[in-house]
């Protein structure tokens, strides 16, 4: 079983403070090195930067990575309900509620629309993109661009 910050956070939240229970205060210090290395996970994966550069704000998602066809294909809740994790289930719902039906229509938005889904926030976001990095290969956006810059004479 794996929990992700907002599960462990909440599991937290349920402990008392100031308890004599050994246990449970074993139980709250486990929990708080768990959240720590999480914490200092993330904020090491710079696999997710470019979706903080506002250069990159009326960019396509798709531009920043190649998804498999069979996936981009799939249903929001065939790809979300996979996870069979709450975080994932919670956010394949809203996504279908706005009316997102496959994978495609996600990477079919701008990095900014997709900042504008509404229930979804930044760490709803960020797990969006990393399930959807977990079946993708990485490309760089502004390569094309570069491109197109060399064959002009300005």
């Amino acid at each position: 079983m794996e929990l992700d910050l907002v599960e462990l956070h909440y599991l937290l939240s349920r402990l008392p403070e100031n308890s004599d229970d050994p246990t449970v205060c074993a139980l709250r210090i486990k929990i708080n090195t768990w959240i720590e290395n999480m914490e200092r996970k993330q904020s090491s994966d710079t696999s997710l930067d470019w979706f903080s550069d506002p250069q990159n704000q009326k960019i396509v998602l798709k531009e920043f990575f190649t998804i498999p066809y069979k996936i981009r294909r799939m249903t929001i809740k065939e790809f979300f309900f996979s996870h069979e994790k709450p975080t994932y289930i919670r956010l394949g719902n809203i996504l279908t509620r706005r009316g997102f039906g496959v994978v495609e229509d996600l990477l079919e938005l701008t990095v900014y629309q997709f900042t504008c889904i509404r229930g979804v926030g930044e760490s709803g976001q960020k797990t969006i993109l990393r399930s959807l990095l977990e079946h993708a290969i990485l490309k760089n956006p502004h390569e094309n661009e570069e491109e197109r810059g060399k064959g002009s004479l300005c």
